[in-house]
């Protein structure tokens, strides 16, 4: 019935029902000896939340992010389901690499980002130094 799985998949999003993640590592790998062939619990849960219309696309393309790189290391970094599920839809882009001159300038651009957050956003004055303009947004 289309309607009750909504409704667990809601109660499952829920922030007063979350699982910390290893206990549900422990419970699935416990299911997983007799199919050792099933997908790895993100995979699963990032499949199961792609039949929500509102986290399809992100939670699909983080899905096809984990089965490219083929090894699960981020799960010691995700809390519980929700989580997992935050991670998805604000999985980070891709890193901006100036191919112009013109960006050569951006002081912000590092050599090597931090793998984990991307660059960083610089103080105020470096961007004020950049040419970035800034104005009040009060009236």
């Amino acid at each position: 019935m289309d309607c009750m799985f909504q409704h667990i998949c809601h109660d499952l999003l829920l922030l007063e029902n979350q699982i910390p993640w290893f206990v549900l590592e422990c419970l699935y790998a416990i299911t997983r000896k007799s199919y050792p062939h099933d997908p790895s619990l993100q995979i699963l849960m990032l499949t199961v939340f792609t039949s929500q219309p509102p986290l399809a696309h992100s939670c699909k393309f983080y899905a096809g992010y984990l089965l490219d790189r083929n090894d699960h290391d981020d799960d010691e970094m995700i809390l519980h389901i929700l989580d997992l599920i935050r991670t998805s839809i604000v999985f980070p882009f891709k890193e901006f690499v100036p191919s112009d001159t013109k960006y050569k300038k951006c002081l912000w651009i590092k050599k090597k980002p931090n793998k984990k957050y991307g660059s960083e956003i610089p103080p105020a004055a470096t961007l004020s130094q950049a040419g970035i303009k800034f104005e009040s947004g009060l009236p």
